[in-house]
């Protein structure tokens, strides 16, 4: 989900999971089966990979300076906030870049997100009334989020890295052996050698296989450093 960010402070082999605060941000729902994704569900799935692509871009790499304002157990966290995975509390932080640009700020002036409701005594983000004023805004101007009816163009998704999309994955391979050279993103890195592609001239994601090295496996030596080295190298970069 583009509400939380994986960040690595100075000096720091292991990043920490933050969450943006004050802010909800649609998440990327996978068709399972035969059940088909709703109108609305693939809008927001648009929205997500929109919002990803925007911090991808500004980002990967750059320098950010980050504020704990609160943090939330996941039976308390407010309605459409990032859920935790794991067992202890998510912390909620106003993370900025460029000096004083609140990165949830950028994205909600994108109408890529919306304002999280919160009480007059909660804890928030200090810049919530921003927030507020900038969702109203990209409201009226039917921004991202806002802009959805059941009349507009929706451009879908294709995973082709999923076991059910065998049969289209064996179709799209002729097309990667016409067009040697395309310019990719490194959505997720399964292993050393095993990745998720995103073809975005195709809005295509796949999966690739690195030949010529064989890496370490799973429970290997050295399998562990393989796989954050590739991570660190090539995750979220073109």
């Amino acid at each position: 989900t583009p509400g939380i960010l994986l960040v690595k402070p100075n000096g720091s082999t292991e990043p920490i999971r933050m969450a943006l605060a004050s802010i909800k941000a649609p998440r990327m729902i996978r068709e399972e089966g035969k059940e088909k994704l709703t109108r609305t569900q693939l809008y927001d799935n648009l929205m997500a990979f929109n919002a990803r692509e925007m911090l991808r871009k500004k980002l990967v790499d750059g320098t950010v300076i980050c504020f704990l304002r609160y943090e939330r157990s996941g039976q308390q966290q407010p309605a459409g906030a990032a859920p935790a995975k794991s067992a202890g509390p998510m912390s909620f932080w106003d993370v900025y870049v460029d000096g004083n640009n609140n990165v949830a700020l950028m994205l909600m002036k994108e109408g890529l997100v919306q304002v999280v409701s919160h009480r007059a005594t909660d804890p928030k983000s200090h810049d919530y009334d921003s927030l507020c004023l900038a969702e109203q805004r990209a409201q009226s101007k039917k921004k991202g989020l806002f802009a959805f009816s059941e009349g507009i163009e929706i451009r879908r998704i294709n995973d082709l890295s999923i076991e059910q999309s065998a049969q289209q994955s064996t179709q799209f391979l002729p097309f990667l052996q016409r067009n040697a050279n395309m310019q990719c993103i490194v959505d997720y890195v399964f292993s050393a050698s095993h990745l998720k592609l995103l073809l975005p001239s195709e809005f295509t994601l796949f999966s690739l296989n690195l030949s010529g090295a064989r890496p370490p496996k799973q429970g290997e030596k050295y399998a562990d450093k393989a796989l954050e080295f590739v991570k660190s190298f090539i995750h979220m970069r073109e």
